[in-house]
This record gives C-alpha cells, structure tokens and sequence, in this order.
C-alpha cells in the first residue's frame, strides 16, 4: 500500500487506530514504512517522500490536515463512486481520504467523519481489503488530478 500510494504522489499517508483496528502500526514501523517509501520514490523518479505517521486517531489528522475535500471510503449502494466525486472537484483541490479498518468504520465514527466534512464514496461494487480501498482510492484522485491539471 506504500509502495503504491507513493508510486501514485500521495504527500501524507497517516495510519490511524478505528475503533476496529485488528493491525495497530506503532511509530516503531514507520522506519520500515519510509524505507519502502523511499523505494518506491526511486523507482517513479519521485522527488519527494510522502509523509508517513503511525498510530494516530482519525479525528487528529482531520483536524490537523488542511484539506478542500474529504472522502470516505464507504460501500454504501447509494453513496458516489469515487470515479465521480474526484471528477466532480475542482482542479488543485486538496484532498483528503479515509480507508477505515477491515471491520469498516462504526457508526461513530462514520459520523465523526461527516461531521468534519466528509462524504461517503463507493469505490467498487464489493468491499474492498484497507490496502486495495487505499490503492484504489488514490488511484482514482492521481487519474482524474492528471486530467484537470
């Protein structure tokens, strides 16, 4: 996931802790994390790594995250399809994402999220693994920022 979200131009990558976390990644990975990152960098002539934190609640980095909008990977039937949503923003839009734990994201913190601004996206018609959510995720914003500018 790393490796493919860097390949793709994140700028950050914040492992959060959900309510359902099974995998808690300490600031202990991150090295690791890094290292594959600066990999990646190196394999897509990337001058920049993205910034990785680890262990961090979803709340904190919303808040502390400049962003214009806020997706949040959900597989509500009636929510947009990423393809849409990202064709939807404005070019040079910041945006944020939110791939939830493989129990997905509880009530509360579904909540949470829309209460900071987010909005729900589909991102396939079944549910996805976190690492596919978030290669997909970033995936569809790298398509449709290399369209509009």
């Amino acid at each position: 996931m790393v490796e493919k979200c860097t390949e793709l131009g994140v700028s950050e990558l914040c492992l959060a802790e959900f309510e359902r976390s099974v995998v808690r990644v300490s600031e202990g990975h991150a090295q690791k994390l890094r290292t594959t990152a600066i990999e990646a960098c190196k394999q897509c002539e990337r001058a920049w790594l993205p910034e990785i934190r680890c262990g961090v609640t979803p709340g904190s980095v919303i808040r502390a995250t400049p962003f214009d909008r806020l997706a949040i990977a959900h597989a509500d039937a009636a929510a947009p399809s990423g393809a849409d949503w990202f064709a939807a923003s404005e070019p040079n839009v910041r945006v944020a994402a939110v791939i939830g734990p493989e129990g997905g994201l509880t009530d509360d913190e579904l909540e949470r999220l829309v209460g900071l601004g987010g909005q729900m996206v589909r991102l396939a018609a079944h549910t996805l693994r976190v690492e596919t959510a978030a290669v997909a995720m970033t995936a569809l914003w790298a398509a449709c920022s290399a369209n509009t500018g």
